[in-house]
């Protein structure tokens, strides 16, 4: 029978405490003389860990930027009526800070970020009556927001994908009641301009990419599994979720490389799911859970390095963020 030498050609070492570094160990093998059991360095799929709060909660609110670098604006209040805040909250990885409000309180927006620069779009959202769907877009610079030409088609609880400068706004649902589109909406840095519909009306849906590899995901009518791939002219369907949902989370920098967190799962609209899945441009695998349920927060950031933020959660200030892969020193067992 070979040996470990002569098998890997190096001894096991004996160290008093695991490598600081664990990327550079997947797969070696070690002996921790400190808690006297073998190690073997592991890569694994992603893992949730716990970010710095919000100030305020941004229930139903819009994100957008990298895990380092995110905006969060406006936000939800409860009944009678949803409060539309103007807050706007910028992370730095550690920290939530406020920055300047929104000319206009809103919620259930879409947004189209510029990373990792500052700018940043916000577009359509839910109004006070008796305006309820809104068509106004704001531009933020790193400093202020200024707004800038509507929509064609004023609507709420849409998703945005894409830059300041080459955004897009798909679906969402119209007035007071729940009158879904599936009208789609792109900016070019000066006006909007309707393109190819979805191929099915839908609301609160979720989003990631750019404008000529997007992808939408999700929704209502409640639950929806269907995903759809937008590459700048038309759409296809792509493969479905695992878990049917609607007003989950997701981020993402391309269609072939997206995140779809929390949302409403089955049995009822109003169970806060965990699960998170990893869209690879062809199907859905799902990965590690949030470490708490959440439903209508934002998403920010990439399918390596995502944030989770806010939403309808026991603690709806809460951050979570998205590494992946994640590296563990896993002890070897043997039977």
């Amino acid at each position: 029978m070979g040996t470990y030498k002569g098998i890997q050609g190096y001894m096991v070492e004996s160290l008093a405490s695991d490598p600081g570094t664990l990327s550079e160990v997947v797969g070696k093998l070690w002996y921790n003389s400190a808690s006297n059991v073998w190690k073997i360095g592991k890569e694994g799929s992603g893992a949730w860990s716990s970010g710095g709060d919000t100030n305020s909660p941004h229930y139903r609110s819009a994100a957008g930027g990298t895990q380092t670098a995110a905006l969060a604006f406006g936000s939800g209040g409860t009944a009678p009526y949803p409060v539309n805040r103007q807050n706007v909250e910028s992370y730095d990885g550690a920290t939530w800070t406020e920055v300047a409000d929104l000319n206009t309180g809103r919620l259930v927006a879409g947004s189209a970020q510029q990373a990792p620069a500052p700018t940043s779009l916000a577009m359509g959202g839910d109004t006070p009556p008796p305006t309820f769907t809104n068509v106004e877009t704001e531009l933020y610079d790193g400093t202020c927001w200024t707004e800038v030409n509507d929509l064609n088609t004023g609507r709420k609880d849409a998703c945005g994908f894409g830059i300041s400068t080459a955004g897009v706004m798909a679906g969402g649902a119209v007035g007071p009641s729940t009158s879904m589109l599936a009208s789609v909406e792109e900016y070019n840095g000066s006006c909007w301009t309707e393109v190819t519909a979805m191929p099915t009306a839908t609301s609160e849906l979720d989003a990631a990419g750019i404008e000529t590899s997007g992808l939408v995901f999700g929704g209502s009518p409640y639950p929806i599994a269907s995903t759809y791939e937008y590459n700048g002219t038309g759409w296809t369907d792509g493969g479905d979720l695992n878990t049917a949902r609607g007003a989950g989370m997701g981020c993402g920098a391309t269609q072939t490389a997206a995140l779809c967190f929390g949302g409403e799962t089955p049995p009822t609209p109003t169970n806060q799911s965990v699960k998170t899945e990893l869209y690879n441009g062809t199907c859905w695998t799902e990965v590690a859970d949030l470490a708490t349920g959440r439903n209508s927060g934002c998403g920010a950031g990439t399918s390596t390095g995502g944030l989770c933020i806010s939403g309808a959660a026991p603690d709806d200030a809460a951050t979570e963020e998205w590494d992946s892969p994640n590296y563990e020193a896993a002890t070897v067992t043997t039977s």
